[in-house]
């Protein structure tokens, strides 16, 4: 599954001309965390073989996505949100800049996060790619769910 989510990703950045774009799963655990499986461009610290891992405790703008559950894109502006930092670190990246959270959802369960960010040229989002975010999850879903109950 991770081969073809490294050209969805690629796909995805293409497609809403984005700075970066990320897939992770949800794995659960004393904390959930989210391990982002394909990530593009491959930035900083975050190369080939190293996925990065994001404890969902420490970053409430994924926790919040996640637990959702929905179709509901979180659309997230530097202006007055911590936690932002963080995520772009975790990703290779130092500046920060908008970001969107689409939920990976199958039925009531939701299995990962596509992240979408612009931390180099803070190009905000448009309603257009929000609902573009949101048909490439529809898609994306069953596929994340069979791989994640075939994990469990």
């Amino acid at each position: 599954l991770e081969p073809a989510l490294e050209l969805t990703v690629r796909s995805i950045a293409a497609a809403l001309d984005a700075d970066v774009a990320a897939v992770g799963v949800l794995f659960a655990g004393p904390v959930g965390d989210l391990r982002v499986v394909a990530l593009y461009p491959s930035a900083g610290g975050a190369t080939s073989g190293d996925d990065p891992t994001l404890p969902l405790s420490d970053y409430p703008i994924l926790d919040d996505a996640a637990a959702t559950g929905s179709y509901a894109t979180t659309r997230v502006t530097t202006e007055g949100t911590s936690g932002l930092e963080g995520v772009y670190r975790e990703l290779g990246y130092e500046a920060t800049g908008p970001l969107m959270v689409q939920p990976l959802s199958h039925g009531d369960k939701t299995f990962g996060l596509i992240l979408v960010g612009n931390p180099n040229s803070g190009r905000e989002w448009t309603r257009d790619e929000e609902e573009t975010l949101q048909a490439t999850a529809l898609a994306l879903s069953p596929a994340i769910a069979g791989r994640h109950s075939r994990r469990g």
